[in-house]
């Protein structure tokens, strides 16, 4: 009887200070922000729409995007269990999220970017400032002409590449 007194001074977690939230929100990865603790309930939507939260954008977890991969079957685990997104929605939602917020866009190396998602990120945040995209031989040059037009604050863009080695199985005579 004691201990339910005692968190009766607690608040509960829908009534969660915002600026704790957001700063709780910045430790996770974006798409579970944008795709769950912003959907618990409006105190945590409200506090995931914080600028600090979107300062820098890394799309590190890989296993929760879907991309537009033809290498797909070999770069991504295909675990059913797991929610999983289209990165076009996800960029989608961080536009919302975020509006012209973001400085920092970095995508994780075995992200396979698209033109229409390099479209995405260049109309929608137009000041990023330092961008890191992985290097794949699917964007045109006109697509990254116009996207790098949009980014007038661009100081630093870094392409990470990966090489993909193809081993043949040998079997043994």
């Amino acid at each position: 009887m004691e201990r339910q007194e005692e968190l009766g001074n607690v608040p509960r977690w829908e009534k969660m200070d915002k600026d704790i939230l957001s700063n709780i929100f910045t430790k996770l990865d974006v798409v579970n922000v944008i795709m769950g603790a912003s959907r618990v309930c409006i105190t945590w939507f409200l506090a995931s729409h914080n600028k600090t939260i979107w300062n820098t954008i890394k799309l590190n977890d890989i296993d929760s995007i879907i991309f537009d991969n033809p290498y797909g079957p070999y770069m991504q685990d295909n675990d059913r269990e797991r929610h999983r997104y289209q990165l076009k929605k996800i960029l989608i939602e961080i536009n919302k999220f975020g509006r012209t917020v973001p400085a920092n866009f970095f995508f994780n190396v075995f992200s396979y970017v698209v033109e229409e998602d390099l479209a995405i990120i260049s109309k929608g945040m137009p000041n990023i400032r330092k961008l890191a995209l992985p290097m794949w031989k699917n964007l045109s040059l006109n697509s990254i002409q116009s996207a790098f037009s949009k980014w007038k604050n661009l100081l630093l863009c870094l392409y990470r590449s990966i090489k993909i080695a193809h081993h043949r199985s040998s079997k043994p005579r």
